[in-house]
């Protein structure tokens, strides 16, 4: 993505009904811009962690690892590793 998030991506992102390439283009693009980081995850640092907090209570053993996602949108995961990733998120959306 070299353009900025349109707000329909970012209200999909919101309502989690992006797919698994499309939140992997999101994802490699917000962590390159804080613009639209900031847009995608509110306007300070205290609703993006309330965000995150209250996705983590659903289930903290059921998400993918920092590690993972970042080998993921690296593209530097293995076949087996991507595919396990991209059902997860599937899962998730």
């Amino acid at each position: 993505m070299h353009e900025h998030l349109s707000n329909d991506l970012v209200d999909r992102y919101r309502e989690r009904r992006l797919s698994p390439s499309e939140l992997r283009a999101f994802f490699a693009h917000t962590s390159d811009c804080n613009l639209c980081a900031e847009k995608a995850l509110g306007d300070s640092p205290a609703h993006a962690t309330a965000a995150l907090r209250k996705t983590l209570e659903q289930d903290p053993h059921d998400h993918l690892s920092h590690d993972e996602l970042v080998r993921w949108i690296e593209q530097s995961s293995s076949n087996d590793e991507c595919d396990l990733v991209e059902a997860r998120i599937a899962a998730c959306s």
